[in-house]
């Protein structure tokens, strides 16, 4: 029976190349490393001996040799063990992290926003009209709030989130009617890297949509 696990291509383990770690392979590469560090410890006491005394240790020092091999390969391979472990714990953060932000990129896709609890505009919506603006500044268009109303992009009340945010993200400054980065790639990138760091909770107990915390 082969039991598979987790694999870095340098951990040395892997004697195959085939990107799968078996039991007889754990097994083969324990011996190895004992065999290694017999051959190393073995040389460095006896012939560190030998050069010192002028004879061969006593059998008590020979002794260690092997002692000291199988420590030093326990304490390698429960390393390795452990390494392993961490290796699965952030991967299965990064997975966790990964889902939450694809469900976040969906539910914006699909344009789903329910109304939040306590306020009347969704994150989904704030996200949408902070698009808006950021898409007509660095087309050239009027992006006020008059401008964008007028248009039928958003409500008044939808601009104010939205431009709060922006500034909170450093994108607008103060009442300047200009924003800091150099085009709309950039500002947009600052956007979600602020969104994806955000904290954030649940606005009602029936809503799954939610609210950045302030």
């Amino acid at each position: 029976m082969k039991v598979l696990v987790p694999v870095n291509p340098s951990d040395g383990m892997d004697l195959n190349q085939d990107g799968k770690v078996t039991v007889d392979e754990r097994v083969r590469s324990a011996l190895l490393i004992f065999t290694a560090l017999l051959v190393l410890f073995g040389a460095v006491i006896i012939g560190g001996w030998g050069l010192i005394v002028g004879s061969l240790p006593p059998w008590r020092v020979i002794a260690v040799i092997p002692l000291l091999s199988a420590s030093s390969t326990a304490a390698l391979l429960i390393r390795r063990e452990l390494y392993i472990e961490r290796q699965e714990r952030e991967a299965k953060t990064d997975l966790e992290f990964r889902r939450e932000k694809e469900r976040w990129e969906f539910a914006q896709a699909q344009g789903i926003s329910t109304e939040a609890g306590a306020t009347t505009i969704s994150q989904a919506q704030v996200d949408s009209a902070a698009l808006s603006i950021l898409r007509r500044f660095y087309d050239g268009k009027p992006w006020s709030r008059d401008a964008c109303v007028a248009d039928g992009l958003m409500s008044a009340e939808q601009w104010n989130e939205a431009n709060a945010t922006l500034r909170k993200r450093r994108i607008r400054r103060g009442r300047q009617m200009k924003l800091e980065p150099p085009d709309f790639a950039t500002a947009w990138a600052m956007y979600c890297d602020a969104k994806l760091k955000a904290n954030k909770h649940k606005m009602g107990s029936a809503s799954d949509d939610w609210r950045e915390a302030g």
